[in-house]
Order: C-alpha cells, then structure tokens, then sequence
C-alpha cells in the first residue's frame, strides 16, 4: 500500500506545504551542511553521507512550494556538497573517510 502522503515531481502544488514551512528546515540543513563541509566530516557518523545531505536537500524541493531566495539557498548547499565531494574523491572514485 503506497503511502498517501507520498510527495514527487509530479504532485500538484496544491498539495506541496507553504514555503514558510521550509524556512527552520533550510536554516538546519545550511548550519549542519556547513560544519559538514568545514570539518571534513571528520566528527559525523558514517551514515551521514554527502549523498545523504543531498537526498535532504531534494526532498525539500519536491516537498515545499519554495520562494526563490530559498530555490537558490538549496542550490548554494548543493553546490558546497559537490565540490566537497570531488574534493573528497580519490582517483579510483572511492571516497575518503578521516580517522576522527
């Protein structure tokens, strides 16, 4: 049974939440996505990925009607994920991990 909750591209704007609803969740995403990148995940468990960051990130965007200030606040993080992750990428394409 497919939840009716459920939220994608394709759901009508009537049915996304407002985006002042969005705003204490972008603020979270910006403060956590930030130590993230700055620390070098060097003290965040292993299962909070840049991947992980970024599925975050697209669930806002698929959830909430955005204003655009907020459209380019999400893309700034997402922007900051990436280059953290070819940063963080090894040639052969695995990612490093630092012991903490």
């Amino acid at each position: 049974m497919q939840n009716r909750l459920h939220l994608d591209e394709k759901t009508p704007k009537m049915y996304r939440h407002a985006a002042c609803a969005a705003e204490p969740a972008i603020v979270h995403l910006e403060m956590v996505i930030g130590h993230y990148v700055q620390s070098g995940h060097r003290n965040t468990p292993a299962t909070f990925t840049a991947q992980y960051w970024l599925g975050r990130i697209a669930e806002l965007q698929m959830r909430f009607d955005l204003l655009p200030p907020q459209k380019v606040r999400l893309v700034r993080l997402e922007n900051a994920l990436s280059v953290f992750i070819a940063r963080e990428q090894q040639p052969d394409g695995t990612m490093t991990r630092r012991a903490a």
